[in-house]
């Protein structure tokens, strides 16, 4: 596929297109696929120079012009450029055009045809493509030298050919071609490859120009032959310093490394084993190599082994699952084991806190004991337990110390810390004061955690004054509302509101704003007050298993000395009580108000809300279908609240 002057053009072979019939050569305009036809003969290839499309292969006309299996098409018209021979592949240099016939690769120069000879000892078998990319040519296909050595990639760097791909090291499948192609500063071969320097190729290898690719392995030599055996584990984060530390990088999980390294340089790469490892005597190191230009294409790997160290003694392992904390009041997940990761054998014992139980272990303990815990292990490779931090035992901030033993290891210890969330509050209250005219108060209660950790649970509880009805008190914001719950206690004359699976993080690391919430509520007077009364408040707020801390007690006072009690101005009646199929209610508020109503359960959930239109006193409500209970119903008139109870049967 080549594009050309806004055409795709594509060579191969072709069934059909929509109606038409196309074969060797198609163009593609944007809508419409059309034919380009070769009536005697095949195409090889097409390539692009500068501004003219050429089409190479065996043929003697293309379209309706004589060609002897060599065209370009320039300025919408095909003409002739001919060779003597059938070309086999066709590409574009920064030096001109380069084809291949009669088994040599040749260069345009001008109008003379160029032989590129000079190194080049091979027999071709079959060629699949060329490509040149800035100075450099590439052959891709079959070739065989006169050792048979089977080539797959060849490169000529100006001077010479050379070989940068064969058999020793490259499997490919023989049955598919091999196309090479540029991307950026990258190449990409892509064909039948089975594998590369011993690792699985996923058909398709990549390469830098200008760079060497060293990639290997680090791995333990078990059977000390120096080579990388099935059962040879990877090393992980070995060191590898190139030049004395000009560069370093390290192994990865499975002991590989790959890296790239200017091309035409000598390089020295050290090798830093990790503890429990010494050089086997394998490989030098340093290792000193020569990056050269004929590895600027493919990857070279330089494969170091490793050694283990004597056997020592191996040590047991605890890997807790939260790391060096433990959540006050929960669960924490253990995983005991040896540190090689082999199989556990004979008898395990674990030390902890006496204040911690077990809820589970795989597999299950011999013997529990406070604070111990023992196994008899048959092979497992691992023991998971959990642990739970009792609140009423330890305290944030607490230490716990884990001690475990494994016969034929050393023992391992852990120290973990207890941390918590933690709450400072406060509570505001508007008005300050309040009179006779005074309807409502308005209530704001904040939260935050400057604990050590999230909290998963916050609970608020307001033990409302018997001043502010519960029936008057409506909720006017809060934060958190995919994990909001209200719940109303009308016996302890108390409101909860409940943050279940919140996780509120700590102020350390989600600043203030994302640390907080808040609860803001209205509660409306009751009738009767007295100018002596004092309205006081405050809430209980509980973080997980921590001690409710309670907040500031609002305090607000009657202001005005010389006004009168409060008058029962806000009433409201409903009967008959129990109600059948309706209830009557009749108010004695402003006729001219607008009222919104709402009927609450006994629980506090909202059971039915609407509106009463303005200048009604009186107003029947069908309760036929409601499920027998106690219902209160409220009404807001803007100014103030007024509400009743009743049983529904």
């Amino acid at each position: 596929l080549v594009v050309h002057d806004a055409n795709l053009y594509a060579s191969g072979v072709f069934r059909e297109s929509g109606s038409r019939s196309l074969r060797d050569l198609a163009v593609f305009d944007g809508s419409t696929w059309s034919p380009v036809a070769f009536p005697r003969g095949s195409l090889a290839g097409l390539c692009v120079q500068g501004d003219t499309l050429y089409a190479g292969g065996s043929f003697d006309s293309v379209g309706d012009r004589a060609a002897r299996n060599l065209a370009f098409l320039y300025r919408d018209t095909w003409q002739r450029a001919d060779v003597p021979a059938p070309v086999k592949a066709l590409t574009s240099t920064s030096r001109g055009l380069a084809a291949c016939y009669k088994d040599t690769v040749f260069i345009r120069n001008r109008q003379l045809w160029l032989p590129l000879a000079n190194g080049w000892d091979y027999k071709i078998l079959r060629i699949d493509g060329l490509h040149g990319f800035r100075h450099l040519l590439y052959a891709s296909g079959r070739f065989v030298d006169r050792s048979g050595r089977l080539h797959y990639v060849l490169q000529w760097n100006g001077q010479s050919w050379q070989s940068v791909l064969h058999e020793n090291g490259t499997a490919v499948g023989g049955a598919y071609s091999l196309q090479l192609t540029s991307f950026r500063a990258e190449h990409g071969l892509a064909g039948h490859i089975l594998s590369h320097q011993q690792q699985k190729a996923g058909n398709l290898l990549a390469a830098k120009p200008g760079f060497s690719i060293l990639q290997g392995r680090v791995f333990e030599d078990r059977n000390s032959d120096c080579r990388s055996n099935p059962g040879d584990s990877g090393v992980p984060m070995c060191i590898l310093s190139v030049n004395d530390g000009q560069a370093y990088y390290n192994s990865d999980s499975l002991g590989e490394f790959r890296f790239a390294l200017r091309s035409d340089t000598i390089q020295q790469l050290t090798l830093f084993p990790p503890e429990g490892f010494i050089n086997s005597g394998c490989a030098d190191i340093p290792l000193r190599f020569e990056a050269r230009t004929v590895d600027t294409a493919f990857t070279v790997q330089y494969p170091l082994e490793l050694a283990p160290l004597p056997p020592v003694q191996v040590s047991a392992c605890i890997q807790p699952q939260s790391g060096y904390k433990a959540r006050h009041g929960y669960a924490t997940a253990y995983s005991l084991m040896r540190c090689d990761g082999r199989p556990m054998k004979g008898r395990v014992n674990l030390m902890f806190p006496a204040g911690m139980s077990l809820l589970r272990s795989n597999p299950a303990p011999r013997s529990v004991a406070p604070g111990e815990l023992r196994w008899e292990m048959d092979g497992e490779s691992r023991i998971r337990l959990e642990l739970e931090v009792s609140h009423t035992a330890f305290m944030p901030g607490d230490s716990l110390r884990f001690v475990l033993e494994h016969e034929g290891s050393s023992p391992a210890t852990l120290q973990q810390q207890v941390v918590a969330a933690y709450d400072p509050n406060d509570k505001q209250c508007t008005p300050e004061t309040f009179d006779a005219s005074t309807s409502f108060l308005d209530y704001h209660i904040r939260f935050q955690n400057l604990g050590n950790d999230s909290a998963v649970h916050v609970f608020v509880v307001d033990s409302i004054s018997r001043k502010l009805p519960l029936q008057f008190l409506r909720v006017t914001g809060h934060s958190h509302p995919d994990k909001y719950r209200l719940n109303y206690r009308l016996q302890g004359h108390a409101v909860i509101w409940e943050f279940r699976d919140v996780l509120l993080p700590p102020l350390a690391t989600a600043g203030d704003e994302g640390s907080s919430g808040f609860v803001r509520f209205r509660a409306g007077l009751a009738t009767g007050l007295q100018r002596s009364d004092t309205i006081t408040n405050k809430a209980h707020i509980y973080f997980d298993f921590q001690p409710a801390v309670i907040t500031n007690t609002t305090r607000t006072p009657f202001a005005d000395a010389r006004s009168t009690p409060f008058a029962a101005e806000r009433t409201l009646q409903l009967w008959p009580n129990p109600a059948g199929n309706a209830a009557d209610v009749q108010f004695s508020v402003p006729p001219f108000v607008m009222r919104h109503y709402e009927v609450f359960t006994a629980d506090g959930r909202l059971w039915q809300h609407g509106t009463i239109p303005s200048g009604a006193h009186s107003w029947r409500l069908p309760v036929s279908n409601w499920p027998a209970g106690i219902y209160v119903f409220r009404v807001d008139y803007g100014s103030g609240l007024a509400s009743g109870s009743w049983v529904s049967i």
